[in-house]
């Protein structure tokens, strides 16, 4: 889908192709329940889900999706194209849950304001950039961009 926002201006050929598999799955899914919620009482857990498309576009750059669930389900997601270029896909994956952090903190302010108690956390699926903040600069090298 977020191709497919991205080519409105000048859809190519491949966006055209993708246009009916999107169709037929909102189709398929318009009844669909998005449960949100937790018991009274709960910790109500956040978890933010970052990951990037390394050099994805026609300029290089890459592209960010991020996924938050609150409780029992899925509160939003974000897909974006990175402002930067990067010269590696870690530094790709840092970059999107870099951009994860804003979106992170207003929830967690904002819930903690409602009276809930909150725990959050920001997944990240990459091993290389896991083991470059683990490691520090220890298990950096030019390729990892650090």
């Amino acid at each position: 889908m977020p191709f497919l926002c991205t080519g409105v201006q000048s859809p190519a050929e491949d966006d055209w192709k993708r246009l009916p598999s999107l169709a037929k799955h909102l189709e398929q899914t318009v009844e669909d329940e998005l449960p949100l919620g937790a018991n009274k009482g709960d910790v109500l857990w956040t978890r933010h889900f970052p990951d990037a498309a390394f050099a994805l576009h026609a300029d290089m750059k890459s592209h960010t999706g991020n996924i938050q669930t609150s409780g029992k389900g899925k509160a939003s997601t974000i897909s974006s194209k990175q402002k930067l270029n990067t010269k590696t896909s870690t530094e790709a994956e840092l970059v999107a849950a870099g951009d994860s952090v804003p979106l992170t903190l207003w929830t967690r302010i904002f819930l903690k304001e409602q009276g809930c108690e909150i725990e959050t956390t920001i997944c990240q699926d990459n091993a290389s950039a896991m083991l470059s903040k683990k490691n520090d600069k220890e298990s950096c090298s030019k390729r990892t961009g650090q």
